[in-house]
């Protein structure tokens, strides 16, 4: 994370040196964020996208606009005082946020390992405890979508604990993602990857 402070001279300075745009050219610029600060708290989503990035909540607090409305050069400047959140060093940051995004969906209790031959999740029945995996593409990729729905399909084993680990379990957990409003919002490798998964699971039970 970027340690230095802002201050309201801070930008005034910035916006010296930051072109002006047409209101033409405002209107085509797209993207935003989904903020979150450092104890992994959500602050706020700006814009259309939801990739994940880490601010210090004071240089957000002094870069928000007193409207409430942010405008481009806001935009600008609160990505340069950013960090996305594969590029966090701290593993506590990280999972910080992400538990944040399980408790969006009642999910308190979540473990984790940062191993890069394994799944994005894992659900043990025996504990039932939900297990992310810090060393999937989500992760690397800063994307909210794909992260919720991965904790979207081990909550979904959670909830129906008595046939876990059954063929029957896995196909209604992808199918939980796949039906889910978020998919049309994820990459078009996670896309695959899903629906992919998905057929040879139908086609090992059908065989």
């Amino acid at each position: 994370m970027k340690k230095e402070k802002i201050t309201r001279a801070t930008l005034d300075e910035l916006e010296k040196t930051m072109p002006v745009l047409s209101e033409n050219e405002q209107r085509n610029c797209t993207g935003g964020y989904r903020y979150y600060d450092e104890s992994g708290m959500f602050i706020e989503k700006i814009g259309d996208e939801n990739e994940i990035r880490i601010i210090n909540r004071t240089n957000y607090n002094n870069i928000k606009p007193e409207s409430g409305n942010f405008g481009i050069r806001d935009m600008e400047i609160l990505e340069s005082f950013s960090t996305s959140l594969s590029s966090v060093c701290s593993l506590n940051v990280k999972e910080a946020v992400i538990r944040s995004i399980a408790k969006e969906l009642s999910v308190n209790d979540l473990n984790f390992i940062n191993n890069p031959s394994s799944s994005g999740g894992t659900f043990n029945p025996d504990t039932g405890i939900i297990t992310f995996n810090l060393s999937n593409g989500s992760v690397q990729r800063n994307n909210y979508f794909e992260i919720f729905l991965i904790i979207l399909h081990e909550k979904q084993h959670k909830d129906t604990p008595d046939d876990s680990g059954s063929i029957e379990s896995e196909i209604d957990a992808y199918k939980a993602m796949i039906n889910h409003s978020y998919f049309s919002n994820t990459s078009t490798v996670f896309q695959n990857t899903i629906n992919n998964y998905l057929k040879e699971l139908e086609s090992k039970k059908n065989s």
